[in-house]
């Protein structure tokens, strides 16, 4: 049978984590100000698979700034697509409504709750969609931590819990996503938050 990282195409650095399963993990190259950690569960027989997302950036503003722009409604507004009338309470839920993409088996509409929240240092929600209401087949969750640093603060994204083929595809685009579209407009609402156009 040929090994994960030969159907991959990929190198790999793989330990064992029980009796049948591997927990495999490689880095995606640097670009600009961010580092993608991938982490995948394997079993031996690549029946199950699970694919989590680590990204991190570095911004020169302390936590709370950093902090308003993830939970104020009137900042989310500036760069989330999603946000609504956001509330920093564990519990609180909503949801977003895209154009359906029927071959990937989503119904365009995705569903959040919140389920952490640690005022300046962590905040995480439940990241879950389906092809039609009442079946969820992708159950992520996405959690943001901000870390002190060298008068600013490190920024780190985790979206993880994507399991079976068609969600490791997915998490790819979602990955690009965060990366490409959605981290750009954080930068822009920071930058004028900053300076203080709110």
């Amino acid at each position: 049978m040929a090994s994960f990282s030969q159907i991959c195409g990929i190198t790999t650095n793989p330990f064992i984590i029980s009796n049948n399963a591997t927990i495999v993990k490689f880095f995606h190259k640097k670009l600009r100000n961010s580092k993608v950690t991938y982490y995948i569960w394997v079993t031996q027989k690549l029946h199950i698979m699970q694919r989590d997302l680590h990204i991190k950036w570095f911004y020169p503003y302390p936590v709370e700034t950093i902090w308003e722009c993830l939970t104020e409604p009137a900042l989310l507004k500036q760069w989330s697509l999603n946000a609504g009338d956001f509330k920093a309470e564990v519990g609180f839920k909503w949801m977003m409504v895209q154009p359906p993409r029927p071959k990937m088996k989503w119904d365009g509409k995705t569903y959040f709750e919140v389920l952490e929240v640690v005022p300046l240092q962590k905040l995480a929600y439940s990241f879950q969609g389906g092809p039609s209401e009442g079946i969820i087949t992708l159950d992520t969750v996405v959690t943001w931590k901000l870390v002190p640093k060298d008068n600013g603060t490190e920024l780190h994204l985790f979206h993880t819990g994507f399991k079976g083929g068609r969600n490791i595809f997915a998490s790819f685009i979602m990955e690009m996503g965060w990366k490409n579209k959605v981290i750009k407009r954080l930068e822009k609402a920071l930058q004028q938050y900053s300076y203080g156009e709110k």
